[in-house]
């Protein structure tokens, strides 16, 4: 991956050009393809950290992490860097939709609590077979809702059709809840942020192979541009791959405002005018949009 790429990305970002824009990856692990990008030194979080501004934590989806761990990792990435974490599976799988504060919650909440400022995004994944219902939905953001700081953004992943309805965009407005964009799309619609448009989140999850294929330079110019484009509504935009072995190349190749993210999230009410890009690990994007806009003097591009 030419670091021409990531410096150039970089200091449009520095500018100004791109300080609506993050681009990261789900976990921070660095596919030796992608180490020469990366400083030698330091964990992997931190090498990840030099590069990217934010990085989706899924690992919470399936078990705990101590508030500890949470601190841990905050103190170890720089002011400006954010964190995207997933709701344990426990909450919206194995329990149903809670309509009420429950132990699970509350414990969830207080671990990532670790994480201070630095926590941007609430990431929600439905199960697939989970269709809408206006009364449970309701129920289960007002609850969810209220668990969280204000500064907290909630970007939510259905997988049943049946969200793809008005009455369901209209519900997850109400709550200030954005729709993920998903790639590849399940259904019409399905890879078009929808919900509060004040955020754009989207989960590349490899196509046409699921987890496995990459991303050709094509899709990633599709991505560039809407990445880039002047948002209708001050749009926070988040792109996430799930593909181990592809995402952090596909990230890199979207587009890196290197560790310099910029703002805090903001209060769920107050239109927001950032945008974040999130892929699984460094190997993703076999190619990358061109970045020929940016005339960037060479500067160092670390991890």
């Amino acid at each position: 991956m030419p670091s021409t790429v990531i410096r150039s990305f970089q200091y449009a970002a520095e500018r100004g050009e791109l300080s609506s824009i993050k681009v990261g990856t789900a976990g921070w692990n660095v596919p030796s393809r992608c180490r020469d990008a990366f400083a030698a030194s330091g964990t992997h979080l931190e090498r990840y950290a030099r590069v990217f501004p934010i990085a989706e934590i899924d690992t919470s989806f399936y078990r705990h992490h101590r508030v500890t761990t949470y601190a841990r990792w905050a103190e170890s990435v720089s002011k400006n860097f954010r964190f995207a974490v997933k709701l344990p599976r426990a909450l919206t799988h194995e329990q149903g939709l809670v309509r009420r504060p429950s132990a699970t919650l509350e414990r969830f909440i207080e671990e990532v609590s670790g994480l201070g400022r630095k926590l941007a995004v609430l990431l929600v994944q439905l199960p697939p077979s989970l269709a809408f219902a206006s009364r449970a939905a309701r129920g289960f953001f007002a609850v969810l809702t209220a668990a969280l700081p204000r500064a907290v953004r909630i970007a939510c992943e259905p997988r049943h059709a049946s969200w793809s309805s008005p009455r369901a965009d209209e519900l997850l407005k109400q709550f200030g809840i954005s729709r993920v964009a998903a790639d590849p799309a399940r259904w019409q619609h399905d890879a078009t942020p929808a919900g509060d448009p004040r955020l754009a989140y989207f989960r590349l999850h490899g196509s046409p192979r699921v987890y496995f294929s990459n991303y050709e330079e094509e899709r990633l110019e599709q991505l560039h541009h809407q990445l880039l484009r002047p948002p209708d509504s001050a749009t926070p935009c988040g792109a996430s791959s799930t593909t181990p072995r592809t995402a952090m190349p596909r990230a890199m190749r979207c587009g890196c405002s290197g560790g310099s993210g910029h703002g805090d999230a903001a209060d769920r009410s107050t239109p927001l005018a950032c945008a974040v890009a999130i892929a699984r690990s460094p190997s993703s994007f076999s190619s990358h949009p061109s970045a020929s806009s940016f005339s960037a003097p060479a500067r160092t591009a670390a991890t």
